[in-house]
């Protein structure tokens, strides 16, 4: 799980695997890098405050025991700071554990159908997926849909449990239910929902004083 030499290569998915979108695209499996790999991983440790790296790499390698029946993960990682805090790069280095990805190539934004998410998160299993970029349009109406859409898939988080439908002959669907874990960025806290929404969530809050990320080390682990 840990990253792969900067000298060895992803494994590309075999073309016979299931259908997965472009977004998902950029997961691997890396080959075994040894104890080069081994640091690399560790040395995320130091991009940024502890408070702040610690929880992140502990829920990277998490990842693999999401749909372990005997280990429940019931909550994902809210980080969340001003403009120009890093939160996007920081996701896309800890989820080079899963893939070669930068902050350009993150598999999820809220932006996002519900749909579309529900499904990425059950197709992505034991792995992490990063959905980017919780910023409510100013437009009420699109607001509301999006912390609305926001909100109920923490409670699925919650639940790990997804939605059932039904098709138009009535023959029931397969419900999405969630397999992975999931780090949520933006620019803000969920607002106006209930307790029981925002209890699960751990929320780190970049804020450049207290929790912050040190630019030059967080450039030598991107390279």
């Amino acid at each position: 799980m840990v990253l792969s030499s900067c000298r060895r290569r992803y494994r590309r998915p075999s073309r016979g695997g299931g259908r997965i979108g472009r977004e998902l695209s950029s997961y691997r499996l890396p080959e075994a890098g040894g104890m080069e790999a081994a640091r690399a991983s560790l040395n995320f440790l130091n991009v940024g405050s502890l408070k702040l790296t610690i929880p992140l790499l502990s829920f990277a390698y998490a990842a693999p025991f999401t749909d372990n029946h005997l280990f429940k993960i019931d909550f994902l990682f809210w980080l969340y700071g001003r403009t120009g805090e890093f939160k996007s790069t920081i996701a896309a280095l800890l989820l080079c554990h899963f893939g070669p990805f930068d902050r350009t190539t993150l598999p999820g934004s809220w932006l996002s159908t519900a749909n579309a998410l529900e499904q990425s998160s059950h197709a992505l299993k034991d792995c992490l997926f990063v959905v980017d970029d919780f910023n409510p349009p100013s437009d009420p109406r699109e607001a509301f849909e999006m912390r609305a859409k926001t909100g109920r898939l923490i409670y699925q988080v919650g639940n790990r449990s997804g939605r059932g439908h039904l098709a138009p002959d009535l023959t029931r669907r397969p419900a999405y239910y969630l397999r992975s874990l999931i780090i949520s960025t933006g620019k803000m806290m969920l607002p106006g929902q209930r307790q029981s929404a925002t209890a699960r969530c751990l929320a780190i809050k970049i804020d450049g004083q207290k929790v912050t990320v040190n630019r030059d080390l967080l450039t030598r682990a991107q390279a």
